[in-house]
């Protein structure tokens, strides 16, 4: 649950890596749900540079116009909308940003069809179809696409009899199940590392 939330929300879904579709095992997909909803109505929407803010705003108003034309597509062609958080309560908003292009997580479920758009067309935000599969595992769901966009995908597998172990683990930082989701706390040797390679020379040619 966590990479998926993460993947999803954590870049505004603004990387050709996000999660805007997640195709999940029908013994399992009723909790995934839940919990992913659940995680998706905490999201914590604010300023980048705060570190309790999940996800940021988007880039630019074509980029708000674009998520908000999906959503209603999403609609238009019978999804059924779980989290609607596209247009934030103004309190939701950092003070000193209202020149931001702010939206929240928009999560909707629907059966896979080759003829729904909102499926198969990229809208770089945090859009987000969740996609019951009885497929006998995640690595054997059909999902094609006309589009020639470049597409990454992801396979997280594991028995049922498992998945309530593994569901209860959190990352470091990770919020319980009732706090907001704001943002994992970066491991301080690993961010200690990053601050020494930045500061040192290019290698010379």
């Amino acid at each position: 649950m966590p990479a998926a939330v993460l993947s999803a929300f954590k870049t505004t879904g603004q990387r050709c890596v996000s999660a805007e579709r997640l195709i999940v095992h029908e013994d399992v997909y009723d909790d995934f749900r839940d919990r992913f909803v659940d995680a998706a109505e905490r999201v914590v929407v604010g300023d980048p540079l705060d570190e309790s803010t999940f996800m940021g705003p988007l880039i630019d108003p074509d980029a708000v116009a674009k998520f908000h034309e999906y959503n209603a597509l999403a609609r238009e062609e019978e999804a059924t909308v779980l989290v609607d958080r596209a247009a934030l309560d103004p309190d939701e908003i950092p003070d000193g940003g209202d020149a931001g292009h702010w939206v929240g997580p928009f999560v909707y479920e629907m059966a896979y069809g080759s003829d729904h758009r909102v499926l198969h067309e990229e809208v770089f935000g945090p859009h987000v179809a969740l996609i019951p599969s009885s497929a006998e595992s995640s690595g054997q769901s059909r999902f094609t696409t006309p589009s020639t966009t470049g597409w990454r995908a992801r396979s997280s597998a594991r028995t049922t009899a498992n998945s309530t172990t593994t569901a209860t683990r959190r990352p470091r930082g990770w919020p319980t199940p009732t706090s907001p989701v704001s943002a994992p706390r970066c491991n301080s040797r690993s961010a200690a590392s990053a601050s020494r390679a930045r500061e040192r020379p290019p290698p010379a040619r």
